[in-house]
């Protein structure tokens, strides 16, 4: 049915059928086919069709990745009213992807998919109110978008008015709730903050166990930093048996996401002899290095720990990373030197007092 009213020239019908092959949904799952019909919506002047395809060129699925189409598409798509086309503009004005970085113009386009009642567009402009980006910080109208978002649906601003409840207006019990509805909507941020507030007995009845199923429930959903608590907890032996297998596993999980604190920990659990690192560990370096590049001493550390002590790696090697900070501390750069964990070439340190001394 939607391919005669596509091939009639219904656009709607292109759009559904496209559908269909992007997600496998009564055909084979076939990217590259829903792109080809996405287009010819677009072209047809469907604008919902120029937001699907603009989906599809800003993550590479179907169609080489190209983030400024991506922008060219969601630009049409919001121009023609389709306003989730606005939203992800808007993200792409804020982050500088496919497009020079202007948060002001961020701002605006989720106004606009705000007003068109898109309840992320709603919660994305709280988040610009709540960090005084690209408008003047407004903690209020923060919060009066991060409720709009939740009441109409959207979950992600469950959990901000969660974070503004538990940090700013300190009503912990509040917060709780929010923290619930957004886990119990899917949001796996949400969860996680809801098993700190399990785990710390605050706005809530300390559970150190029901803590650790939240934290297993956000890490399974895909949620990193959670596997990092889930890895305490397990270290520990805090609302679960002890286990450092476990801990390590899921330091590990967090760790490979971004997370420098669960890396260090990672490696810590190799050093202390509980946990037997793998043969090749250059996966592992690799994150590490990438991690360091950004200046980041827990990544740091548990870098130049790996290489020193050969876990999975030649050991006494150094990565590419660690050259660079060499060298750079040998040219006098104290970023460098700190994240090397050492003095300036001759000895001193940044007030000039020569080597650390103990006072008297």
């Amino acid at each position: 049915m939607y391919r005669k009213a596509c091939d009639g020239g219904i656009t709607r019908g292109c759009n559904n059928l496209g559908d269909m092959y992007a997600t496998g949904t009564g055909v084979a799952k076939e990217p590259p086919l829903a792109v080809g019909l996405y287009r010819t919506a677009c072209e047809g002047g469907d604008m919902v069709g120029c937001y699907y395809l603009g989906n599809k060129y800003s993550n590479g699925e179907g169609v080489e990745k190209d983030e400024a189409r991506a922008v060219e598409l969601y630009r049409k798509a919001c121009d023609g009213g389709e306003v989730r086309g606005c939203e992800n503009l808007g993200f792409m004005f804020r982050t500088g992807t496919g497009v020079a970085k202007d948060e002001a113009r961020a701002v605006e386009l989720y106004r606009k998919a705000c007003d068109g009642d898109k309840m992320l567009g709603c919660r994305n402009l709280g988040v610009m109110y709540d960090n005084g980006t690209g408008i003047a910080k407004n903690e209020a109208w923060a919060i009066e978008l991060y409720r709009k978002a939740c009441d109409g649906g959207e979950m992600q601003g469950c959990n901000s008015l969660g974070v503004m409840y538990s940090n700013g207006i300190n009503d912990e019990a509040v917060a709780v709730e929010f923290y619930r509805k957004a886990c119990d909507g899917g949001v796996m941020v949400g969860c996680s903050n809801l098993g700190a507030m399990y785990g710390a007995g605050t706005g809530v009845d300390k559970d150190q166990a029901r803590a650790v199923d939240l934290y297993r429930k956000a890490c399974d959903g895909g949620y990193a930093f959670a596997c990092g608590a889930l890895g305490e907890a397990y270290e520990n032996g805090v609302g679960v048996a002890k286990d450092i297998n476990k801990a390590a596993e899921n330091y590990r999980r967090s760790c490979e996401a971004g997370t420098g604190e669960h890396c260090r920990k990672l490696v810590w659990t190799f050093k202390s002899g509980e946990v037997r690192p793998r043969n090749d560990e250059s996966p592992l370096a690799s994150a590490l290095d990438a991690g360091c590049a950004a200046m980041d001493k827990d990544f740091c550390s548990a870098l130049i720990t790996l290489y020193e002590e050969g876990y999975g790696v030649p050991k006494g090697k150094e990565s590419a990373e660690m050259r660079k900070l060499a060298e750079g501390c040998k040219n006098w750069d104290w970023d460098s030197c700190s994240m090397l964990g050492r003095s300036y070439p001759d000895g001193s340190y940044p007030d000039g007092s020569g080597s650390e001394s103990q006072g008297d």
